[in-house]
């Protein structure tokens, strides 16, 4: 985490506490930030990655969007993904408290920091979550 970021320690507080799901070949998966996963760290495994992001493109800068303009950003990473040529599979962030619905978004395998810093700050996002090989999930900021 970033600790010059111009991120409201509230939203950062709510990035934290969000719920992350991921569905994979039978495999659900529930994770939190500052927290290991056993079952990321299995997912990791099985598609022979040592790290993952977790990132989105709803809501640029954690500015409330229509669902249309999120599911118009969220093809727009897809078709940029599918062109990067990385492996991907759909995942979903959740407010535990119901405050911000889901916002859609990708688990991409093994792309990097750097590359991951990069298209964060392409989709507009403050931050994305960085899992190692462990399952342990840190949150990001990029802004």
């Amino acid at each position: 985490m970033s600790v010059n970021s111009k991120v409201s320690e509230d939203l950062i507080n709510a990035y934290s506490k969000a719920i992350y799901k991921i569905s994979f070949a039978n495999t659900k998966c529930e994770f939190k930030v500052g927290q290991v996963s056993l079952c990321m760290a299995d997912i990791l495994i099985r598609n022979q990655a040592t790290s993952a992001t977790l990132l989105t493109a709803f809501n640029p800068l954690s500015v409330v969007h229509s669902m249309r303009q999120n599911v118009k950003r969220h093809k727009e990473l897809l078709n940029l993904l599918v062109n990067l040529d990385v492996r991907f599979v759909d995942a979903t962030g959740e407010d535990p408290a119901g405050i911000w619905s889901p916002e859609l978004g990708f688990l991409i395998f093994n792309l990097g920091r750097d590359k991951s810093d990069s298209l964060a700050l392409q989709f507009e996002q403050n931050a994305y979550v960085l899992i190692d090989e462990s399952g342990m999930a840190e949150l990001r900021l990029v802004l």
